[in-house]
Parts: C-alpha cells; structure tokens; sequence
C-alpha cells in the first residue's frame, strides 16, 4: 500500500512510555511545517504522479498543529498530483488529547 509517512513531533506534555521522538516545544511547529513542506518540494521530481492510498500523520500528536499548519502540508501534498486511491478523511484514532475536529476543518478546506 503506498502511502506518505509525516512524522509531527509535537505533545503537549512528554508520555513515560513514548519510545518515538517527540518534543513539547510547541513554539517550533511552524519552522517544522516549513521544513516539511520544503521536503515535499525537493521530493516533487521523484514522486509526481505516484499512485497514493494512505497519507498517515503520526508522532508526536498531530493534532497539536493548527488549522493552518495541517492545511500547508495538505496543500504541499496536493501539488504532487499523485494518483490518489481510496483516501479517506478525517484521521480514524485520533489519541484522546488531540482535537479532531479542527483536523477535519483543515482536510475538508483541500479539495478532493
């Protein structure tokens, strides 16, 4: 199943048990979003077109992003063009912490 994998790395607070690499320097997330949209660019050449089924957010909590954060990375990835199968929206587990809703706002502003 190919997908894209974007690791967001920000908690409101640090879990005992959380063996993935997150921080609670929640001031840090924009200059994040910039970098990973600027990935996303630099990766336009090899992956234009591609056939894409999932798009997984993971970390961290991705829902500590802001409506506008999580729209810039959607954007990015809309300007692949990728070939996109079967997507389906909004994310199905969110962790109880996060907000999904205004992760739904933010997917339903990208169109289909």
């Amino acid at each position: 199943m190919p997908g894209i994998y974007i690791h967001v790395p920000f908690c409101e607070s640090r879990c005992a048990y959380c063996d993935f690499y997150s921080t609670t320097l929640l001031r840090h997330r924009s200059a994040y979003v910039d970098m990973v949209c600027r990935e996303l660019q630099l990766r336009l050449p090899e992956l234009q077109g591609a056939p894409i089924e999932t798009i997984y957010l993971g970390g961290g909590t991705p829902s500590t992003l802001t409506i506008e954060e999580l729209s810039s990375i959607l954007t990015s990835i809309q300007n692949f063009q990728f070939s996109i199968l079967n997507l389906q929206r909004p994310p199905s587990k969110p962790t109880p912490t996060t907000s999904p809703r205004s992760m739904c706002r933010a997917c339903a502003r990208c169109p289909s």
